[in-house]
């Protein structure tokens, strides 16, 4: 044991993560077959999956996002189109946003009128923390100031939110409007972690009281949750990566498909058989952050492929 331990930490860990705890190594260990098995995908086009490079973890196990303004830029227009690939848009509406690497408040946002299926990453607007505009981009310098407000709020005070994405998926709008809430025993739900979801009793962050909302916001997100569930609304999702950002909102996407489908009988709650076996429930939700920050990457890539051949177009820098 204490030689597969050693092994994780040297090898599976990037240097700059801190020792695991008893319950990180846990969670290695459990995901140890997982991790030899990944594939890393193609350095080129991203169309087709590149299997000469053999048998290692994608990215290295690590949470490496873009390190330039133009990279960013990339890979945040690829996740417009995915979501919209996806069916996760709505109009013109949601925003998906990125803070600009080596600046202290800038970020990046769709030009509002744009459908997240048109987004190019010439066109993304950079912003300051106010709405402000800085760069226009290539289409026009349209800010949708009050979807701006959520994201702002939450990048104010949480630094490590780089990206944050906001969708009303209709899944995951209906899960937030049950009376239930959500149920964390649920599949995709105890990969999302019941710590690691909040809830939010959502109102305007406009008009009136809409500052306040705001600040309301970031304290029902808290120092450590990357995804916020808004009552009758929609969801939250962070990252310190386009990639993580994306998988988180993946997963709580899919775990609200799942609750939804599950209640949608006569008995509703009560027809549905959650897990109960305690190791099992702390092995789904043991891995937390070192789950996303592992299986990220590759999850995003995939995505990306896929619009790469259905939707391309999207860098045009």
């Amino acid at each position: 044991m204490t030689e597969r331990i050693q092994r994780i930490k040297n090898h599976l860990l990037p240097p700059s993560t801190p020792t695991p705890t008893a319950d990180d190594v846990r969670w290695f260990l459990m995901t140890e077959r997982l991790q030899q098995c990944r594939l890393s995908p193609s350095p080129t086009a991203g169309t087709s999956f590149n299997k000469s490079d053999g048998m290692r973890p994608a990215g290295n196990g690590s949470n490496i996002g873009p390190q330039t303004e133009n990279e960013l830029r990339v890979d945040l227009a690829a996740a417009y189109r995915v979501v919209a690939h996806l069916g996760w848009d709505d109009g013109i509406q949601n925003h998906l946003t990125c803070k600009v690497p080596g600046t202290k408040n800038h970020f990046l946002i769709n030009s509002y009128g744009m459908g997240f299926d048109e987004i190019t990453a010439s066109s993304l607007v950079k912003i300051d923390i106010d709405g402000n505009v800085v760069d226009p981009g290539s289409v026009a310098p349209a800010v949708n100031l009050a979807g701006f407000n959520i994201h702002g709020a939450l990048h104010k005070v949480r630094h490590d939110a780089k990206c944050i994405m906001h969708t009303h998926e209709p899944h995951v709008a209906a899960m937030a409007s049950m009376k239930c809430g959500f149920l964390p025993g649920l599949s995709h739900a105890m990969i999302c972690g019941s710590e690691g979801v909040k809830i939010h009793k959502y109102a305007p962050t406009t008009g009136p009281g809409g500052e306040e909302e705001c600040k309301l916001l970031a304290t029902s997100l808290g120092d450590e949750a990357r995804t916020l569930l808004l009552e009758n609304h929609g969801v939250l999702t962070c990252g310190e990566t386009v990639a993580e950002a994306f998988t988180r909102l993946w997963y709580i996407t899919k775990a609200a498909e799942i609750q939804v489908r599950a209640l949608a009988t006569p008995d509703g709650v009560d027809a549905v058989k959650m897990m109960t076996n305690k190791m099992h429930l702390e092995q789904m939700n043991i891995g937390g952050n070192a789950f996303f920050s592992y299986v990220s990457n590759a999850e995003f890539a995939h995505h990306r492929r896929i619009i790469d051949r259905v939707n391309p177009g999207y860098n045009d820098l």
